[in-house]
């Protein structure tokens, strides 16, 4: 399985990216602990490509299923129809009731609590 994810932002030079945080070395060590690989492409106002490539792993007690082929089909037994109209009812909701903020609900003294 391959994941890439791209921007079009600053960007940054991957040579010294590893000067400034763990997240690209994190990345990089959780695709390695799942037999993969992490490649990452960027330059300084050219955005960023980020790649990841897992294998999909099935372990070996899991037996491989054939799918059953599909059943032949006498297309001239069956009926279609031409659809010229829909009707649906569908009712359009007032603007102004739209654009109203929904009420929230008071603060919960238990939920607010900080965590001890």
């Amino acid at each position: 399985m391959t994941v890439a994810v791209s921007d079009n932002g600053r960007g940054f030079d991957p040579a010294t990216a590893s000067d400034r945080g763990l997240g690209l070395q994190g990345m990089e060590e959780r695709a390695r602990l799942l037999g993969g690989s992490l490649h990452v492409t960027s330059e300084p106002q050219g955005g960023t490509t980020i790649e990841v490539a897992i294998p999909l792993l099935v372990p070996d007690w899991l037996p491989t299923l054939e799918p059953e082929p599909l059943p032949d089909i006498p297309w001239e037994a069956v009926e279609t129809r031409l659809a010229t109209q829909v009707d649906v009812d569908v009712e359009t909701p007032d603007p102004a009731a739209v654009l109203q903020p929904m009420p929230m609900p008071a603060p919960d003294a238990q939920a607010s609590r900080p965590l001890p």
